[in-house]
């Protein structure tokens, strides 16, 4: 990536941040400015005005935004050429979302190999004893599963073997047949989503959202950070043998519960797997394409705004 290309992109991260931040304050800015109003009807007046500052600052908000996605593609071009990308989503991460990363990694000159997603059922603590089954049943020939046995270990070591190629040889771990008896059967028992076919890929990039699957206070089979923990681990597996993992999601999934939290605060998953906390907004899927070369070129990183991440965006190749 030209240095051009990463200062457009740093502008417009700063752009989206300023703007996201005025939003946030206005109204409490606004009302400390104006003191205490000193009748109902000044209170109304006040309220009113504070509403139409947003509304407005929204919109400007929401351009920055139309902005950074229309820049993305010129920013990541070419900087996947020849590559092949698995995309991997969680269970609340919307089509179309997952459909516009696709479209951007295609920009890249990147090929997305296939799609994969995991499900409700692969982190509901109460199917464990199935998918640790599941997974020591399916391994092709020659792969082997970690020690330890805890099921998302075992889940992402089969996903491993079945769908990231050998960064060493750049072949296969499985034959064909082998990943379509797999998926298929993980598909039958509610554990997977997955396109037809997906062959292996050389990088992986795993898409996540606010929470995993459902929202806090609605969660079966175990908490939120107890499904994220197991995700951590399936994605931990992904990273150990393949040449780079990332994990994008919108700013929330940085917290402590979310799935790019939990990875940044894991000392032997933070280390292999790199994080974004910015999907969504204009940057997020350039950032996490970025983040995608840059783990191809052996860089591990933590990108976005939140406290735990370490810059915002990858450093531009050669600087």
């Amino acid at each position: 990536m030209s240095p051009s290309r990463y200062r457009m992109l740093t502008a417009t991260s700063v752009l989206l941040a300023l703007a996201a931040g005025v939003v946030v304050g206005a109204g409490a800015s606004g009302m400390r400015a104006s003191g205490a109003p000193s009748s109902g009807a000044e209170l109304a007046e006040r309220v009113a005005e504070l509403e139409a500052e947003r509304a407005e600052l929204r919109e400007r908000l929401g351009g920055a935004e139309e902005f950074g996605a229309s820049v993305g593609p010129l920013v990541v071009r070419d900087v996947l050429a020849g590559r092949s990308v698995l995309l991997v989503t969680t269970g609340d991460v919307e089509d179309a979302e997952a459909s516009s990363v696709a479209a951007l990694v295609e920009a890249a000159g990147g090929r997305v190999a296939g799609g994969v997603g995991m499900t409700e059922d692969l982190v509901d603590g109460r199917r464990a004893d199935q998918l640790r089954e599941l997974a020591r049943r399916l391994l092709p020939a020659g792969a082997s599963l970690p020690a330890g046995g805890d099921p998302g270990s075992l889940a992402g070591a089969l996903l491993a073997s079945l769908l990231v190629v050998d960064p060493v040889t750049g072949e296969p771990r499985s034959e064909e047949v082998e990943r379509e008896v797999a998926l298929t059967a993980l598909a039958e028992a509610g554990f997977l989503r997955a396109s037809e076919p997906v062959p292996p890929a050389e990088l992986v990039l795993v898409l996540t959202g606010a929470g995993v699957g459902t929202a806090a206070g609605d969660v079966t089979g175990g908490t939120v950070r107890e499904r994220s923990q197991l995700l951590r681990a399936v994605v931990s597996e992904l990273a150990r043998v393949g040449r780079g993992v990332v994990v994008a999601g919108p700013p929330a999934s940085a917290d402590a519960d979310g799935l790019v939290g939990v990875v940044r605060t894991d000392a032997g998953t933070r280390t292999r797997v790199s994080t974004v906390d910015t999907l969504g907004g204009g940057e997020g899927s350039a950032v996490a394409v970025l983040a995608l070369r840059a783990a191809w070129e052996g860089e591990v990183g933590h990108f976005g705004g939140a406290g735990n991440a370490g810059r915002r965006s990858p450093l531009a190749p050669g600087t």
